[in-house]
């Protein structure tokens, strides 16, 4: 039941040198920047910051009123935390305060949560969360163990990821856990991958991802520059994507970048759009987004009240679905919602069904949904609003 209460600090650790901090059995440890303060930690040169929660102990970090709290990895440095057996990890950025965090140089930042641990990112209030990485630096988080991570951004606040230069980003989730993302009340999640970046997520072991978006919120991920955004979904893993009530999500793909989704044995992705909600995919300057499905895998997305699901395809961009091996491709489209692909200049849109596999898109004339297909489209979507 000990406690660490701090206002200010600038911490250096470098030259294989290690800073370390253990909290456990429900003793915690909280810091506190406000008022245009700052807490800067600084990691290079071999050196490492590790953190151990653990036993049902907290750490918690609160950052308001313009404050500011940063943290850079460089020159091989590397920062460290661990969350496991029921302790907790979380992080309040508001009132235009903002938290940053800076992997370079092969930097790295390692995230483990697991054995019913938590991690909790909540922004609100105009207050910003922005990780930068770049420079073959590498952001990894691992959630194993019926371990829970969940990102909040409501209320203006903004949730911002940079992947360039060779930097990875990378989320594991597994063994029957979740990472939940909500974005609502005019926040924003924004994901920039560039100049060869990566950013990988993959769910396997009846793991779940969920994203939703509400509340005129909007999720926004852009690849270009030959970055490549990749989606693994596997052994009963789910990934699922909820956008209601005027929210957006919106996909740009542009200058020979990759976004690939990857379905596989008994694994699912859903995206659900409903109540005015629009999901968006613009591919262009010849980027490509493709769809693989297999191994009895599953891609559904459901289009009701009011909501619409885009694609737009154009300057030599490509858009390919691949359905194989009894994976199956399902669109259900009812209540006045709408599903629209456009193709134009030189842009192609591709289906592949084979080994079993199955592409469906139910509709009768009593769900009121609509279906418009324009442009040169390869493949058999039908155009099925009349």
């Amino acid at each position: 039941m000990g406690s660490f209460s701090q206002i200010w600090a600038d911490i250096c650790v470098s030259d294989m040198g290690s800073f370390n901090i253990y909290v456990s059995d429900m003793g915690y440890f909280n810091i506190y920047v406000s008022d245009m303060g700052s807490f800067n930690i600084y990691v290079s040169d071999m050196g490492s910051f590790n953190i151990y929660v653990s036993d049902m102990g907290s750490f918690n970090i609160y950052v308001s009123d313009m404050g500011s709290f940063n943290i850079y990895v460089s020159d091989m440095g590397s920062f460290n935390i661990y969350v496991s057996d029921m302790g907790s990890f979380n992080i309040y950025v508001s009132d235009m305060g903002s938290f940053n965090i800076y992997v370079s140089d092969m930097g790295s930042f390692n995230i483990y949560v697991s054995d019913m641990g938590s991690f909790n990112i909540y922004v609100s209030d105009m207050g910003s969360f922005n990780i930068y990485v770049s420079d073959m630096g590498s952001f990894n988080i691992y959630v194993s163990d019926m371990g829970s991570f969940n990102i909040y951004v409501s209320d203006m606040g903004s949730f911002n990821i940079n992947v360039s230069d060779m930097g990875s980003f990378n989320i594991y989730v597994s063994d029957m856990c979740s990472f939940n993302i909500y974005v609502s009340d005019m926040g924003s999640f924004n994901i920039y991958v560039s100049d060869m970046g990566s950013f990988n997520i993959y769910v396997s072991d009846m793991g779940s991802f969920n994203i939703y978006v509400s509340d005129m919120g909007s999720f926004n991920i852009y690849v270009s520059d030959m970055g490549s955004f990749n989606i693994y979904v596997s052994d009963m893993g789910s990934f699922n994507i909820y956008v209601s009530d005027m929210g957006s999500f919106n996909i740009y793909v542009s200058n020979m970048g990759s976004f690939n989704i990857y379905v596989s044995d008994m694994g699912s992705f859903n995206i659900y759009v409903s109540d005015m909600g629009s999901f968006n995919i613009y591919v262009s300057d010849m980027g490509s987004f493709n769809i693989y499905v297999s191994d009895m895998g599953s891609f559904n997305i459901y289009v009701s009240d009011m909501g619409s699901f885009n694609i737009y395809v154009s300057d030599m961009g490509s858009f390919n679905i691949c359905v194989s091996d009894m994976g199956s491709f399902n669109i259900y489209v009812s209540d006045m919602g709408s599903f629209n692909i456009y193709v134009s200049d030189m842009g192609s849109f591709n289906i592949y069904v084979s080994d079993m596999g199955s592409f469906n898109i139910p509709y009768t004339k009593k769900q009121c949904g609509s279906y418009k297909v324009t442009g040169g489209l390869c493949g058999y979507i039908p155009d099925r609003s009349k």
